[in-house]
């Protein structure tokens, strides 16, 4: 009879189970005489031991993958950031304002530029299109055709079409393009193919208010990064019926690639009039790409926490993240907090992608996301984040025996540590900069490198006038260890003073 034996099976790797399963063998009486090194014999171990580990693998991916914080694959961390009620922001398209003017041939009462009107622009030498996002009619003033505050949205439009089968409990309704623009989709549902009424249905935000015949939709992300749109079970929201179609209409976009475009050209005529000009008021900014894992997994829980309302000024920042794109930093602070105490305000800046200010647009995006959740007696005031740039100077002393690099190679790889230093740990609110950690990472930038010696110095720029004399008080929100100002460069319009 074979004696018992202990198994060890607490480490997991192919070797050493493979190992264990040798010595687990070797304890038994019934195989003292075998020679488990054999070939015959060691490749019957190797398929014990590939059968244990994958199954160890398995379940531990298993166990990880079932909670958001250690969830690596997507589907995985969207999935637990649903049960949160999160969903994640979709590749959001970059936003411009402009004038256009159209000279037409005749003298119409009016002409109407419609919504999804295209425009080209080109941003590091690859053209993209962008469309109108609303309709806009023209009237005359003194024989000029213009609209004033015209937004143009990037992205190509796009609908999908689906035809309704209630007895098809299989059938979703997806957005397949893994670059759909959410905030432009337009669900609309027509009767039958026969019967050409339609109704245009809105995003639930408020399930509280949704009731068996209400015209809404429900949005989520479902596998490989496509968007899937639900209706209502004729409980929450209206049920759609067999034959009924299904259109889905967004912008196929861009993302951040976009973001900087400054000059717009008209794609076709418009009303049917060819001469056209644009005039830019502010350059597109806000393009953004779809969310990733990172931040839905820090966003989710987070965003739950606010319970759709805006109380503390940490619900009023998820609100703000969430629910506006293309910014790469959010702050909150309440009016007790302010450099002079101002109770009954919330204060709100944000840093916007590619831009160091807000532009109009972006505020009143802001204005109105914490709208809906502000409580009436506190007033959001969103204000331009106030920047402190950092000016570094680097000497670096490196070993040239111990590289085949230039001076120059070696400056440049210095050049990239210093910025990917900058992107990491200074473009947040609330980062700190320490001295320690970008000479350490300079130091390790190559293995020649022997020291550095980095030194820092803080900028910040004014627009002050130029007609009258004031004074004008400059926060470093630093200790300041020298008082001399001395100017540095001097333009027509502003001086920039350095400390």
């Amino acid at each position: 009879m074979a004696e018992i034996s202990k198994l060890n099976i607490s480490e997991l790797d192919f070797d050493t189970i493979k190992s264990n399963l040798k010595d687990y063998f070797n304890s038994q009486t019934e195989f003292t005489d075998h020679n488990f090194g054999g070939s015959a014999i060691s490749v019957l171990l190797d398929i014990l031991a590939y059968n244990t580990h994958y199954n160890a693998y398995y379940l531990n991916m298993l166990a990880s993958e079932s909670f958001l914080d250690s969830a690596q694959l997507r589907d995985s961390v969207v999935s637990k950031a649903s049960m949160l009620g999160y969903t994640p922001s979709s590749t959001t398209g970059a936003k411009a304002n402009v004038s256009i003017t159209i000279v037409p041939g005749t003298s119409p009462a009016s002409i109407t530029i419609d919504k999804d009107t295209q425009f080209i622009s080109t941003v590091n030498g690859t053209t993209y299109t962008f469309c109108t996002s609303n309709s806009h009619t023209i009237v005359p003033s003194d024989g000029v055709y213009t609209a004033s505050g015209v937004e143009l949205t990037q992205g190509i439009p796009l609908t999908f079409k689906y035809s309704v089968d209630t007895a098809n409990t299989d059938q979703r309704f997806l957005l397949p393009n893994a670059n759909t623009d959410m905030d432009t989709l337009v669900v609309t549902l027509q009767e039958s193919a026969l019967d050409t009424n339609t109704s245009v249905y809105a995003k639930a935000t408020d399930i509280t208010t949704v009731n068996s015949s209400s015209n809404v939709y429900f949005m989520s992300e479902y596998t490989d990064g496509q968007f899937r749109v639900e209706f209502g079970d004729g409980v929450l929201g209206r049920k759609p019926i067999t034959g009924n179609i299904v259109l889905l209409k967004s912008l196929i976009t861009e993302g951040s690639d976009t973001n900087g475009a400054n000059s717009f050209t008209a794609s076709g005529s418009i009303g049917g009039f060819s001469e056209v000009s644009v005039a830019t008021s502010n350059a597109a900014l806000g393009g953004a790409d779809k969310e990733t894992i990172e931040s839905i997994k820090f966003n989710a829980p987070k965003t739950f926490e606010t319970q759709n309302r805006a109380v503390t000024t940490d619900d009023y920042k998820k609100i703000v993240e969430s629910e506006v794109a293309g910014l790469d930093s959010v702050t909150v602070w309440g009016g007790q907090d302010h450099s002079t105490p101002q109770f009954g305000k919330v204060f709100i800046s944000a840093k916007p992608t590619g831009a160091t200010a807000l532009s109009t647009g972006q505020q009143s995006l802001i204005k109105d996301a914490v709208g809906t959740y502000n409580m009436v007696a506190i007033t959001p005031t969103v204000v331009d984040p106030d920047i402190v740039d950092l000016i570094f100077s680097t000497t670096v002393k490196y070993d040239s025996r111990l590289t085949s690099l230039s001076s120059g190679a070696i400056a440049e790889k210095v050049i990239d540590t210093i910025q990917s230093y900058k992107t990491n740990s200074l473009l947040k609110f609330g980062s700190i900069f320490r001295y320690s950690s970008l000479s350490t990472q300079v130091d390790k930038t190559d293995t020649s490198i022997i020291n550095n010696l980095t030194t820092l110095t803080a900028k910040k720029g004014i627009l002050p006038s130029i007609t009258t004399a004031d004074s004008y008080t400059i926060y470093f929100n630093n200790k300041l260890h020298f008082l001399i100002l001395v100017q540095m460069e001097q333009y027509t319009q502003h001086v920039i003073w350095m400390i």
